[in-house]
């Protein structure tokens, strides 16, 4: 069974794991990442600092009382482009030992209905389009592709 919550302190290490993972995926769709950020003292500050934000939402999924799945994000509730609430997710991450489960579904449905909670009509996120595994589970979870996102090397 798998249980879905609100992080905990306790939680870091596994949490930063995921990151760690997270990271390591998407290197190949972008040249720019540092290679070598989650080994630095400053990724682990970033995380626990997130860990702790109370502006911050970070569930995690729990299996057998280990963390093997996480999503993050927050809402933006005073965002001047839009009329209405918006929730961006930030990072979904689960472990590699444990996908195709299902947990990644039920990490976004747990929080799309946390942001639903906090009023938010529409989520938004970013997502590498070479990241066929995740694109296709944002497409199956009914997220469309609404606009482009480009960057120039100087």
């Amino acid at each position: 069974m798998i249980l879905i919550r609100k992080a905990k302190i306790s939680d870091f290490d596994a949490i930063f794991d995921l990151c760690k993972q997270l990271w390591e995926a998407e290197l190949p769709f972008d040249s720019n990442i540092k290679k070598d950020y989650y080994e630095t003292e400053e990724a682990k500050k970033e995380v626990l600092k997130a860990i702790r934000a109370r502006k911050k939402l970070i569930l995690v999924a729990e299996k057998n009382h280990n963390v093997v799945g996480m999503v993050d994000g927050y809402m933006d509730s005073k965002c001047k482009y839009y009329d209405q609430k918006v929730g961006y997710l930030d990072h979904l991450c689960v472990h590699k030992n444990h996908r195709k489960q299902g947990i990644g579904k039920l990490l976004m449905d747990a929080f799309s209905e946390k942001m639903k909670e906090k009023g938010a009509k529409f989520i938004k996120l970013n997502v590498f389009r070479e990241n066929e595994q995740a694109v296709s589970l944002y497409e199956k979870e009914n997220f469309n592709e609404y606009s482009l996102y480009y960057i120039k090397k100087l």
